[in-house]
Formats: structure tokens, sequence, C-alpha cells
């Protein structure tokens, strides 16, 4: 039995990650967009929106 911070852990992430499978194909879009209106590379466009993905 792991424990319990252990299996709170696996909870956070597997949460995380059913939450990233929705939020990826909007992550997506919002990277495409952010580089057409800022034209930047896709790198700055991640390093911009990643902050907001985690606030999420």
């Amino acid at each position: 039995m792991p424990h319990a911070s252990v299996q709170f852990l696996l909870s956070q992430m597997l949460h995380f990650n059913l939450r990233w499978t929705f939020k990826r194909n909007e992550l997506i879009e919002s990277i495409h967009q952010v580089r057409h209106i800022l034209q930047v590379p896709d790198f700055y466009a991640y390093a911009i929106l990643i902050p907001f993905l985690l606030a999420f």
C-alpha cells in the first residue's frame, strides 16, 4: 500500500493528465494564436502560456 503522500501525488498527476487531455487542443490552438499575433517561435509561445496553463 503506497504511503498517503504518494497516493496523493499519483491522484494529482492523474487529475493533471485528465485535465491536460481536455486542455491540450485548446493549448495548441492558443500557441498558434500567440505565435501568429506576436510573430514568435513555438518556444516563446510555450513560455508565455505555461504559467496560464498551470493556473488552471
